[in-house]
Formats: C-alpha cells, structure tokens, sequence
C-alpha cells in the first residue's frame, strides 16, 4: 500500500513540477496555451440530423430547426426546408429565372443567420431566386447526383458550383480520404479515371459527451498548459499515420512541388468537375465553378507557424495561393467559367488591411458574416460583367462600392467586435 501511495505522489509531484517549469520557461506551449484557452473549441456542438439517401449517401433530415456552437459563435436558428436544405420553401412550380448553388458547408452557413449566407446576399444582390442546395461534407460528386436528383422541379438557368479546394481535392481522391461512400475517385491500371459508388450511411451529429471523467478533464483543460502540450503531441502524432506526412493533406496541398499523386488528384477533381458541367449543360443550364480558397490563404506567416507548432525545422515549399492557382488551370483547361473568390478576398483584406481571423473565425475556418458578404458581392460582379444576369436596380458602379465599405460598416460594430476582438459571435441578434 505505501509503494503504491509512493507512486502515486511521485507522479502528482512530477505532474506538478512539470505544469510549473512550463508556465515558467518562456517557450511557445505557454504561448500557444494563452492562445487556445482563449479560443478553445472544446469540440462544436451541432445538432442538425442527417438522414441516409440512396442517391446522395446522405442528407439533412427535412423539416428541422437546429443550432451550432462553440468557443466563438452560438447559432440557435438554422432551419431546414421540407426538401432537406437551408432554404425558405420552394415554389410548386420552377420560377422563370432562378439560379441555383452546390457545394458543402461553407454555403451551409451553419455559423450564420439565413440572411447572412452567401446565396441570400447573392439573391439580394441581383434581385432573382437564389437557391442553396448545400449540405455539409458534400463532395463534387454528392453535389451532382443532388443537382440530378433535383433539376426537373427547380430548373435552374444558372448552377454554382462552389468547390471548397482544401475538402473537394481531397475528398474527391480516393489515396488521401477514407471516405469512400463519398464517391471518390482513382487512377485504374490503364491510366484511366474510375469513381466508386456513393454508398448511403448513416452520419451522426456531433453531440457535445457527457459524464463525470468528461467534465473533469474539459474543466482541467481549461487549467492546465500540460494537458495543452498532450493534446499537441497527440495531434502531431496523429497526422504522423495521414497519407501526406506531418502536416496532412490540407497542408500538403499548398505544396508547390507537385508529387505524383496530387497530380492525380488534381485530374481526378477535373474529371470530376468536367462530369458535373456535362449534366447541367445538357440541360440547357449554365454552369459556373466558384473557387473556394482555404482560411490559411488569408496568412502570410503560414509558414513560420508551422514550424512554432510542430518543431520540425525542414518544411516543404508552401504557398497558400496555389491551391487556388492550380484550380484555376484546371478550369481553363477545361474552359469552365470560374471565379476564384481568393482574388476578391485577398483584395478586399489588403484595402481594408484586414486583420486575423480574416473572413473566417478564430476558432473556426469556416465564413463569418464578411465573408459570405464578400463572396456574394464578387459573385454578383461577376455574373452582371459576365452578362448572365441582367444588371438590377443597382448599377455595377454601386456593387463595386459596396465593396469599399469598411468591416465594420458591413457588420456593426458590437458584431466586428464579437468576431475580431476575441468575444462571442450571436447570429440571432443580427
């Protein structure tokens, strides 16, 4: 019993000793701990329910109100329409004009009020129907077996597609996801592109755990640079088992020496996208690729942050603009009209001179407000030069002003505060 209590102590004192001699020595984990105990997520809590789809894979439950949280926003509201998406109801019958948006989360806009999502502003802005037909963890090809499954009673005359690279690339790759249900693609034997079949499945929400261990260690975490130092090493040691290295694969795809199988993948996403315009302009519809950058392209000192939080001292050659560089020559190749919404946010953020989290939050790279309003004004620009849309009351003149409003003025100035200066981001009382 008395080696037993001996053990025991010895471990609470070298604990404690340890917690104490990183609080004092000034390296980066105490740095890194002041940080996340301000931000930390702690986990998000999302209560939207999905549903099995033979078509799809899966779905959002039709009919729902559900909300989102964590460390920096609470959405109480987001609603579902009857048909599973983040929409108001459609019309019985296919309206004359309506322009109709795919793509995953970040038009989801689950850390937003519905009249902050990209495609509400987008509607605004130009005056017609604007349709979200997104759903989280999408794919390209969830997006159009959706489109397919849905055409005949919408009818859309124009189809975004929003391709956010950092998922879509991935995703897309059967070698870098293990997702398969996902409808993923490869490169067979004879050098030729094969997809596997959506597989439908069950898809859980993320549910905040419960019990008494659960709660001692979340209230611990909030105390304790030590526990933050574990919880580093132990995701370093995670992305030490991924496909692409130490960094895993949404780093590794800013990588600018290209290996073999992110060309692969790059091509796979072609196809993939070459496939989806072929369904809509079969159709008569116009099809149009939304590039959709990563928060990290937003981060000059990318680089030299890598290298504080992993402690490797050899990094490969990254720049945040490629991805967005890359699907840009895949569209020309294809000669797919596109936007690439990096142009305009790298714009806006150096007029404005735009600090962290950019257009994203703190806690999470999804869109906040500014973001989804950046993305419908460029969006908008584009399709009225374009000459897709007729202009509406507003000129091109006044759209291409509205970009020159500061951050505050788009937001507020008790909502700038809640998403710049560290508070907490409530969509319902905007």
């Amino acid at each position: 019993m008395k080696n037993i209590i001996l053990v025991i102590s010895s471990l609470l004192i070298s604990t404690l000793f340890l917690e104490l001699a990183l609080r004092l020595y000034p390296n980066k984990f105490h740095a890194q701990y002041t940080y996340y105990r301000k931000n930390d997520t702690v986990g998000k809590i999302d209560t939207l329910q999905h549903v099995r789809d033979e078509t799809r894979g899966f779905a959002y439950a039709p009919s729902q109100t559900a909300s989102r949280q964590s460390a920096c926003y609470d959405n109480q509201r987001i609603k579902i329409n009857s048909h599973g998406f983040r929409d108001k109801e459609w019309p019985s019958v296919p309206l004359s004009f309506s322009i109709a948006a795919f793509g995953d989360s970040m038009i989801v806009g689950r850390e937003v009020s519905e009249k902050q999502v990209v495609t509400n502003i987008l509607g605004e802005l130009l005056g017609a129907r604007v349709l979200n037909l997104g759903v989280n963890s999408y794919a390209p090809r969830n997006a159009q077996k959706t489109y397919e499954f849905f055409v005949n009673s919408l009818r859309p005359k124009i189809v975004l597609f929003f391709a956010y690279l950092s998922n879509d690339v991935i995703q897309n790759f059967c070698p870098f996801s293990n997702k398969f249900d996902y409808g993923c693609g490869s490169i067979d034997e004879n050098d030729k592109i094969v997809f596997s079949q959506i597989r439908p499945r069950d898809y859980v929400a993320t549910v905040k755990p419960s019990g008494y261990l659960w709660k001692v260690g979340e209230a611990l975490g909030h105390v304790s640079v030590l526990l933050h130092v574990v919880y580093e090493a132990r995701k370093a040691l995670a992305s030490l088992t991924k496909t692409n290295g130490l960094f895993g694969s949404h780093i590794e795809i800013m990588n600018t020496a290209e290996s073999k199988e992110w060309r692969a993948a790059w091509n796979v996403f072609g196809e993939s996208i070459k496939r989806f315009r072929h369904s809509v302009e079969e159709r008569g519809e116009k099809f149009i690729l939304v590039l959709v950058p990563d928060n990290k392209i937003n981060d000059s000192n990318l680089r030299s942050a890598l290298l504080s939080s992993s402690g490797v001292w050899e990094m490969p050659d990254l720049d945040t603009k490629f991805p967005s560089e890359r699907a840009e020559s895949v569209a020309k190749e294809l000669k797919v009209d596109y936007i690439n919404l990096a142009v305009s946010f790298e714009k806006y953020k150096n007029h404005h001179q735009l600090a962290a989290p950019y257009f994203s939050y703190r806690c999470d790279g999804h869109w906040n407000p500014l973001g989804h309003f950046v993305a419908a004004q460029a969006i908008a620009n584009f399709l009225i030069e374009k000459g897709y849309v007729d202009p509406p009351v507003l000129s091109d003149e006044q759209h291409s002003l509205s970009l020159k409003k500061t951050p505050k003025e788009i937001l507020g100035s008790e909502a700038f505060s809640m998403i710049y200066d560290s508070g907490v981001y409530y969509p319902m009382l905007n």
